[in-house]
């Protein structure tokens, strides 16, 4: 199952490409994302600016070529890539696979499955079940357990 599958079971919320006139920024200049974290993304929507708590996204996901930052009650188009939204959220949102960062705010349920794999089950799916990739189960489990992300 594709990111763009999930995506098209909740096509109101999702704000279309051609309304998208920038790019996720952030208030914070690239030099100080070591010192600081920040607390909101900017998105911009063709004359309008969104600013988003990063504290209410729920998750960030993937495809091929798009983004997008779910909170509990909207999608939203980013245009940063994947690793500068975990760079940006972090410790926040853990990055569970190549395609999804959570939040612990947005899992319902966790199980196993086959051969050790790690499932979440979300509140608010885009879609259905995320597997935990099995080189981040460990950290994951201590991300559950302490909100610390392991280098």
């Amino acid at each position: 199952m594709t990111v763009n599958n999930c995506i098209q079971d909740s096509p109101q919320a999702i704000v279309g490409p051609e309304k998208i006139d920038g790019l996720v920024r952030n208030s914070i200049s690239d030099s100080d994302y070591s010192n600081r974290r920040c607390q909101r993304i900017l998105i911009y929507q063709g004359n309008r600016i969104l600013p988003i708590d990063i504290s209410k996204i729920l998750m960030i996901c993937t495809d091929d070529e798009n983004r997008f930052i779910r909170t509990a009650d909207q999608v939203f188009l980013c245009s940063h890539s994947i690793e500068r939204m975990e760079q940006l959220c972090f410790p926040l949102l853990f990055r569970v696979s190549r395609q999804f960062l959570i939040s612990f705010e947005s899992i319902d349920q966790i199980y196993t499955g086959e051969s050790g794999r790690l499932f979440v089950k979300l509140i608010k799916p885009i879609c259905s079940v995320i597997s935990v990739s099995r080189r981040r189960i460990s950290s994951f489990i201590h991300w559950i357990e302490t909100g610390e992300i392991l280098a």
